[in-house]
């Protein structure tokens, strides 16, 4: 038999559980089932920007974002095609951040519905990822928030795209995660 972890209580459970027999939480399935990461012929560019370094697909455009609080020690905007998508790529202050939180999902997903985010299923193809809905000033938005937990940094990959799109970001995010360091 072989388990998995329900996403709302973190407990193990059967992977062909429908529902968590701990929580009732239904199982919803991933995203992105048969998703395949293609990123070696998508053409990228390095930037160095805001304490942080990176590649990133050369389609985006590099933004201002100036941060308005304490939370976040960088932050990166990146725009594509008239903001059809957008990435938001962030270094945390870890005092800001409970270290306690780190590595849970179940308090990563708690803490992203105070942010307002509805809808949070994690995703399976990184770790600390999920796929969620926010209200914006531009309508709803589709987005997938990636936590990278290296030693004693967090960076946070965000990527925001229309509601209606039907872009896939995650050939994106895999070419930032792979590269992000501060600097």
């Amino acid at each position: 038999m072989n388990w998995k972890y329900c996403p709302q209580c973190n407990r193990k459970i059967n992977d062909v559980a429908k529902k968590c027999p701990h929580c009732n939480y239904e199982i919803i399935e991933e995203y992105y089932p048969d998703f395949k990461f293609n990123t070696s012929s998508i053409p990228t560019k390095f930037i160095k920007k805001n304490g942080l370094s990176f590649e990133c697909p050369e389609y985006y455009d590099i933004g201002d974002y100036p941060s308005r609080n304490e939370v976040y020690k960088s932050i990166v905007a990146l725009s594509k095609n008239n903001r059809e998508c957008e990435i938001y790529v962030m270094e945390y202050n870890l005092r800001s951040f409970d270290i306690n939180a780190k590595r849970n999902p179940r308090l990563i997903r708690r803490y992203l519905a105070m942010q307002g985010y509805e809808n949070i299923l994690q995703n399976k193809l990184f770790p600390f990822c999920f796929d969620a809905t926010i209200n914006a000033d531009m309508g709803k938005l589709k987005t997938t928030i990636l936590y990278n937990f290296e030693t004693y940094k967090v960076f946070t990959i965000v990527c925001n795209r229309h509601y209606y799109s039907d872009y896939n970001c995650l050939n994106d995010i895999k070419i930032i995660n792979d590269s992000i360091s501060s600097l």
